[in-house]
């Protein structure tokens, strides 16, 4: 068979398969992608869920867990010290400073507390067994001093009176056996003695010696804090300010001012004034009140006993003559009596009576130096050590109304 001649030149065509490139569309495999996500949170939160329900069951461990109690007492004072100030109205910062002082002067009396014990006179065996017994022999006592031996402590002596023994008890409720180192009869101050021997350390340990203030520094007005028996019972505390200081009460050879409060009182209150930087500046005794003003605290300022206090610690007796006066002011001087300290009453049988001094002499000297006021005179007799002989000086009406000279020779002594 012939084979068929094809024309030159002509090409033979095949069928040719042409790729077209599929247009892509993004936004489907965005919500492809989403749709594989959400299905795999979904699966993981079941799965933590189921895991988390199951896991006490098989892990004991996870049974001993501790539980707490949140103290949302505490939370909820955190979150007021959050609080801005400049929120608060007036009288809520007012409040919240009154809160503050508050604080601020309960810190302060609590550290004085240290300082504050209470002594009880027993009048027989019987009361220190009897737990029942009223302690109606009680008074405040101020720790002033330690030694080696023994703790000494300042306060007033009217339980002294038939008691056969004495006992102190201190901040820490720890109670020990006490006596009556030594006492003056003038103001009815004494100083207790305990033996640290008896004393357990923490009770020692815990004790504080307390600063004495002055009283030029005080004012009427200032704040003040009571604290001790002066209500009748233990451990008792007030505040109150200070209503006056210029009242003087005259004792024999000498005289003291006197501190006046707003705080109230029990007839037979004892304790302490305190100041706000913990400083006693008082010594309560309501004998100094008069009638009007029996329930309200006063107390000697005690910047007119801090000699007197320091003999008592040494063991020293303080010096007695036996004089009661005033000063000799201008408006007296002009009634013709001259100046000096006018002897108001002398003491029976006191060294002032034995060495011939009257009331009415006006004494003019002590030891050769001029006194013209009580405080002079008495600050000059404190120097003078019980049992010596001293000139005191003065001047005594005459048959004509004339003052003359006279010296007494005084034997000094001491009231105990």
């Amino acid at each position: 068979m012939d084979e068929e001649k094809r024309p030159s030149g002509e090409e033979h065509s095949f069928f040719k398969e042409t790729i077209k490139d599929e247009k892509v569309d993004n936004k489907k495999i965005l919500k492809a992608c989403m749709k594989f996500a959400g299905k795999a949170l979904i699966f993981g939160l079941l799965a933590s869920i189921a895991f988390g329900v199951s896991k006490p069951w098989f892990d004991p461990s996870s049974n001993n867990q501790q539980i707490t109690i949140e103290d949302q007492e505490q939370e909820e004072n955190e979150k007021e010290e959050e609080q801005v100030e400049e929120d608060l109205t007036p009288q809520e910062q007012g409040e919240k400073n009154y809160q503050e002082m508050n604080r601020a002067r309960n810190t302060v009396a609590n550290t004085v507390f240290k300082s504050v014990v209470e002594i009880e006179g027993i009048l027989d065996d019987e009361q220190w067994k009897s737990s029942s017994f009223e302690k109606t022999n009680v008074v405040s006592g101020l720790i002033l001093a330690e030694t080696g031996k023994e703790v000494l402590i300042y306060g007033r002596t009217n339980i002294a009176k038939g008691a056969t023994s004495f006992k102190v008890t201190f901040n820490d409720n720890k109670t020990y056996v006490a006596s009556l180192r030594n006492k003056e009869e003038v103001l009815g101050f004494g100083v207790y003695s305990v033996d640290k021997e008896s004393m357990d350390e923490t009770t020692i340990n815990q004790i504080t010696i307390p600063q004495l203030g002055n009283l030029a520094g005080v004012g009427r007005g200032d704040n003040i804090i009571v604290l001790g028996h002066p209500f009748g019972y233990s451990n008792g505390l007030g505040f109150g300010n200070v209503s006056s200081i210029k009242k003087v009460v005259s004792k024999y050879d000498g005289e003291f001012h006197v501190i006046a409060t707003d705080v109230p009182a029990a007839e037979n209150g004892t304790g302490f004034i305190a100041n706000m930087e913990g400083e006693i500046i008082g010594m309560v005794d309501q004998q100094l009140s008069e009638s009007p003003s029996m329930s309200l605290i006063t107390g000697y300022g005690i910047s007119d006993l801090k000699v007197r206090i320091e003999k008592l610690l040494n063991n020293i007796s303080i010096p007695y003559v036996g004089v009661l006066g005033i000063d000799v002011t201008e408006e007296i001087e002009e009634k013709g009596i001259p100046k000096g300290i006018y002897v108001k009453n002398v003491a029976g049988d006191s060294p002032a009576m034995n060495a011939g001094i009257q009331p009415g002499d006006v004494i003019t000297e002590v030891a050769g130096n001029p006194v013209a006021t009580v405080s002079g005179y008495g600050a000059e007799i404190m120097k003078i050590e019980p049992g010596k002989a001293v000139k005191i000086e003065g001047l005594r009406k005459g048959a004509g109304e004339e003052y003359v000279d006279v010296t007494f020779t005084v034997e000094v002594g001491t009231k105990q």
